[in-house]
């Protein structure tokens, strides 16, 4: 179960109504009598009942005054073996978290408020969690709020999602509206020669020998949802090209709103390499079979013109003998 969305948002919202209407009017300071600290202590469990965060109100020994439902659920702990105990000590002391103590001992009582803080931890029953914090000390109360964001889903789906981005050894790159690399594989890195760190909020069509070819692409993708074998030509930081054929589509969030481009570069500068060396063997041989006819026609030539002459000498033999005979005749 994740347990909070948009905290970052609410936090403060949260923890500010609950400090004016609860801290404040109905105080749980020294003289308030019995009944209105019960009185307060019901009226915050039905507050934060309704929130969509884990939410745990500590006293300032860090013992658990309430808990949210929520809570409950996600880490699976039960009431009554929660409230009046040190966080710490919660779940046969699954709680006793070195970074957990940091934020609550000796970050939040100097600062105030704290977000975003980060936590990892194994518990024995549900797992290994990865855990955002945001706290606030209420000094007037001695009290600290404290809400909990499982981001553990959140922050494997991304791994996953990165996972199967360096997978692939062809260069992939994701595109904001505005054209800036919001992501990037390290197949891009290799055939740019830029860290992801000096890549990230660039314009994709800085690294293409025609930059305004590329801007073109990606406004295709945008336009008409993909492009298919769109022709570029990579330039890497040492000047070596790289040709490739981009397959593109715009990706978009839950509601259906287009939140970016998708791109997936072919490196085809070998098959480019193949196709012009084949040109050239074949633009050989036809140089080669032209001047081989060339040479045969030149032999038969040759050849007539010595048949020829051979027919003639012939011919001359045999008029030659033709006179010896006539002669003898003659001398006879």
């Amino acid at each position: 179960m994740t347990c909070g969305k948009r905290l970052n948002v609410t936090f403060e919202l949260k923890t500010e109504y609950l400090h004016s209407h609860f801290f404040t009017k109905t105080t749980m300071e020294k003289g308030s009598t019995e009944d209105t600290r019960q009185t307060a202590l019901h009226y915050i469990e039905d507050v934060i009942d309704i929130l969509r965060e884990c939410f745990l109100v500590l006293d300032s020994n860090l013992k658990v005054i309430a808990a949210n439902e929520l809570f409950y659920q996600t880490f699976r702990v039960r009431k009554e073996e929660t409230e009046g105990e040190r966080i710490f000590d919660l779940g046969n002391r699954q709680w006793d978290i070195p970074e957990l103590k940091i934020l609550l001992i000796d970050i939040l009582p100097n600062k105030g408020v704290v977000s975003d803080y980060e936590v990892n931890h194994r518990f024995e029953t549900i797992g290994e969690k990865i855990m955002l914090l945001n706290a606030k000390q209420i000094k007037d109360s001695q009290m600290l709020l404290l809400a909990i964001e499982d981001v553990t889903e959140k922050r494997q789906a991304s791994w996953y999602a990165r996972s199967l981005i360096e997978a692939s050894l062809d260069p992939l790159v994701t595109i904001s509206a505005d054209g800036k690399i919001t992501d990037i594989n390290e197949g891009s890195i290799k055939v740019i020669g830029v860290s992801r760190e000096k890549l990230i909020g660039t314009d994709f069509s800085d690294y293409f020998t025609e930059p305004s070819k590329a801007r073109e692409s990606y406004k295709k993708v945008f336009d008409k949802g993909f492009v298919t074998d769109y022709a570029l030509t990579i330039r890497h930081k040492n000047g070596q090209l790289t040709d490739v054929l981009y397959n593109a589509s715009v990706y978009k969030n839950q509601a259906g709103v287009v939140l970016g481009v998708f791109a997936a570069a072919r490196d085809v500068t070998t098959k480019k390499d193949l196709e012009k060396k084949l040109a050239e063997y074949t633009k050989g041989l036809e140089v080669s079979g032209a001047k081989s006819t060339k040479d045969l026609a030149d032999r038969v030539k040759e050849l007539e013109l010595l048949n020829k002459s051979m027919i003639g000498r012939e011919l001359k033999m045999i008029e030659l003998k033709k006179e010896i005979e006539t002669l003898k005749s003659t001398d006879a």
